[in-house]
């Protein structure tokens, strides 16, 4: 589903505006998490700078063990479509570590080989 454009931009500011009044609420997810997914598609500059606020929060809750590697998946795929390689190519490496201690039913590791897979053949101009 696309989410038109309007609603995604006050998503953005509202979600900033939340993250401001309180990075880290005591009874629900990181505001930063969810503006590096709502940003993701419009602004990959600032779902990168999001997704590396929610990294650098203290862990807490049960939802980070899927949401933190969801968040290097993010990073990756912004910075291929801001045409940094070398970036992508690092998150990718973080992911590559995550993954390789998965669950091998976890679904991770596929995950991550196809998101590289299309970033890879979108590069290739296919």
């Amino acid at each position: 589903m696309q989410v038109p454009l309007p609603v995604t931009v006050e998503a953005i500011a509202a979600l900033t505006a939340i993250e401001r009044a309180d990075p880290w609420p005591e009874n629900a997810g990181s505001p930063s998490y969810l503006l590096a997914e709502v940003a993701a598609k419009t602004d990959p500059a600032e779902a990168i700078a999001a997704a590396e606020r929610f990294r650098r929060q203290w862990p807490r809750g049960l939802w980070r063990s899927w949401a933190y590697p969801r968040s290097l998946i993010i990073s990756a795929q912004s910075a291929h479509r801001l045409g940094d390689r070398n970036a992508a190519d690092e998150y990718f490496r973080r992911l590559d570590e995550l993954a390789s201690e998965a669950d091998p039913g976890s679904g991770l590791r596929s995950e991550v080989a196809a998101v590289r897979a299309r970033l890879t053949a979108v590069g290739r101009g296919r």
